[in-house]
C-alpha cells in the first residue's frame, strides 16, 4: 500500500510541478503538497527496508550543508521563503531516490521500475501542457492567466505560447526538462508505449519554437541530435544538425562570461538586461568574498541600487541558476553542487567509449551525460531557478537515473570486444566475441 501510494505521487509529480501555484491546497501549491506526501512515504519505505540509497545520502549531506549555511546567512521574510523553497526542492531529489531503494521482499520494486514510473509521469505532464499550447498556437489566443504578472500592454501584444504556465520562459523550461526525461522513457519503457515517447520527443522542439525562448530553441535540437546519434542510421544527420546548432550557440552567447567586469552595452533589449544581471551576480560574489549576500537577496540588491550595474528597466531576477546560487549562498555551496554534477559526469562518461551487453545501459549513461551537461545552461532560460519546482523535479529524475546505474552494477564489456576485425584479434578473443554474438550479447549496439 505504501509503495503504491509512493508510485502514484512520483507519477503525478511532473504534472504537479507544471501547474505551479495555479492549483493550491490551502496555502500550499500542489507541487509542495505532493512533495510532502512523497517525503513522508519515503521515510516509511526507508524505515521498512532499513537502507538509504547512496545517492540519497549524498543529497542529504548537501541539503544539510546548504540549510546550515542558509540559516546562518538568512535575514528577512523573503530570505526565509526562498530557503524553504530550496529545502523543499532538495527534499524532492532525496525522496525521489529514496522511494526507489531496492526492496528484497518485492520482485517489482527494482529501481528501474521506479524510473519507468517517473518517465510515464513526465509523459502525462507533457500532454497536459502541450495540448493547451497547441490551442494557443492554432488560435492565437491565450488562457486567462497568460503573463498575469506583466503589464497590461505586454499581455496585449505578446504572442509567445505559455500553455497554462503563465510565463513562456517557464513553459519552455518545462518542455526542455520533459524532453530529456521522455528520451529516458523511450529507453527504459516497454516497446508498446515507445511510439508515444518518440512522438513527444520529435514534437517538443516544434512547440518550443513558439515560446520564443532562444536558449531552449537552441538546446532542444541538440537534445534531438543526441537522441538520434544512438542509432547508426541517423548519426550523420544528427552530427550535422548538432554542428549547425553549436555554431548558432557560439554566435549568440554574449561576452558576459568572458568579461564579467565590463559595462553592458547601453542598447537595451533582453540581452543587455541579462548581461547587467549576470555582472551583478559576479559582483555580489566578489564583494562578499565568496560568502554570498544571503537567501533571497539578489533582487533586493538590484532594486535598492546596491548592485552596481543598471538592468535598464528589466526584471531584477537572476535569470541563472549558477549566479542565483553563487551570489546568494556563496562559492562553497556552489562548488558542492557542481561536485554532484561532476559525480554524475564521472558515472555517465563511460558511455562515450564502452559498450554493454544490453544497449540500455549505454543509452541510459549517454542520456544522463547529456542532461547533466545541459542542466545548468538551461537554468539561464527562466527568471528564477531555485524557486522552480520544475527544475528540482527534473534533477530528481537525473538523480534517479544515477541511482539506477549504481544499483544495477552492470559491468561493461571488455574494451577490445568492439574493436578491430576478426582477423586482427587474437584467437582467444576472436572465439570469445563469437560466443558473445551467438548468445545474443553482440557488441555492435
Amino acid at each position: 500500500m505504501i509503495e503504491r501510494a509512493a508510485r502514484l505521487l512520483l507519477f503525478l509529480l511532473p504534472v504537479a510541478a507544471s501547474v505551479g501555484p495555479m492549483i493550491r491546497i490551502g496555502p500550499l501549491a500542489l507541487a509542495r503538497v505532493v512533495v510532502a506526501g512523497l517525503v513522508a512515504l519515503a521515510v516509511l519505505l526507508v524505515w521498512r527496508r532499513g537502507e538509504l540509497p547512496r545517492v540519497a545520502v549524498w543529497l542529504l549531506l548537501f541539503l544539510g550543508a546548504w540549510m546550515a549555511w542558509g540559516i546562518f546567512r538568512v535575514h528577512g521574510e523573503e530570505g526565509q521563503r526562498e530557503l524553504l523553497s530550496v529545502a523543499v526542492g532538495l527534499l524532492t531529489l532525496v525522496a525521489t531516490v529514496s522511494v526507489a531503494g531496492r526492496d528484497t521482499t518485492s520482485q517489482r520494486s527494482d529501481p528501474m521500475s521506479w524510473l519507468r514510473t517517473s518517465t510515464r509521469g513526465w509523459l502525462l505532464g507533457w500532454f497536459a501542457v502541450s495540448l493547451p499550447a497547441l490551442w494557443e498556437i492554432s488560435t492565437g489566443r491565450h488562457l486567462w492567466n497568460y503573463r498575469e504578472d506583466s503589464a497590461p500592454w505586454i499581455r496585449l501584444v505578446a504572442t509567445d505560447a505559455a500553455s497554462y504556465m503563465v510565463n513562456p520562459n517557464l513553459f519552455a523550461m518545462f518542455l526542455a526538462a520533459a524532453m530529456g526525461m521522455l528520451m529516458v522513457g523511450w529507453v527504459v519503457d516497454s516497446p508498446r508505449v515507445r511510439w508515444l515517447y518518440a512522438m513527444a520527443v520529435v514534437a517538443t522542439p516544434v512547440i518550443a519554437w513558439f515560446t520564443g525562448s532562444r536558449l531552449v530553441i537552441l538546446v532542444l535540437p541538440l537534445y534531438l541530435a543526441g537522441f538520434l546519434i544512438q542509432f547508426r542510421w541517423a548519426r550523420w544527420l544528427a552530427a550535422a544538425g548538432a554542428g549547425l546548432v553549436m555554431l548558432a550557440v557560439v554566435y549568440v552567447i554574449p561576452g558576459v562570461m568572458a568579461q564579467p567586469w565590463g559595462a553592458p552595452e547601453p542598447t537595451g533589449g533582453s540581452v543587455a538586461m541579462r548581461e547587467a544581471l549576470y555582472r551583478n551576480g559576479w559582483y555580489m560574489m566578489w564583494d562578499t568574498l565568496g560568502f554570498g549576500v544571503g537567501p533571497g537577496q539578489f533582487e533586493s540588491q538590484v532594486l535598492s541600487g546596491q548592485a552596481p550595474y543598471d538592468t535598464l528597466g528589466g526584471p531584477p531576477n537572476p535569470h541563472s541558476g549558477l549566479f542565483e546560487t553563487g551570489s546568494q549562498y556563496g562559492v562553497v555551496i556552489l562548488v558542492m553542487g557542481l561536485a554532484l554534477f561532476g559525480a554524475a559526469l564521472v558515472l555517465s562518461w563511460p558511455a562515450l567509449e564502452r559498450r554493454w551487453t544490453d544497449p540500455t545501459w549505454r543509452r541510459l549513461r549517454w542520456l544522463l551525460l547529456m542532461l547533466t551537461l545541459t542542466c545548468l545552461p538551461l537554468s539561464f532560460a527562466n527568471s528564477a531557478w531555485l524557486d522552480s519546482s520544475v527544475a528540482f523535479v527534473q534533477m530528481g529524475g537525473m538523480a534517479l537515473m544515477a541511482h539506477v546505474l549504481l544499483e544495477a552494477r552492470i559491468q561493461p564489456l571488455p574494451t577490445w570486444s568492439g574493436r578491430g576485425t576478426a582477423a586482427t584479434l587474437p584467437t582467444s578473443r576472436r572465439l570469445l566475441r563469437a560466443t558473445l554474438a551467438r548468445t545474443g550479447r553482440a557488441t555492435t549496439q
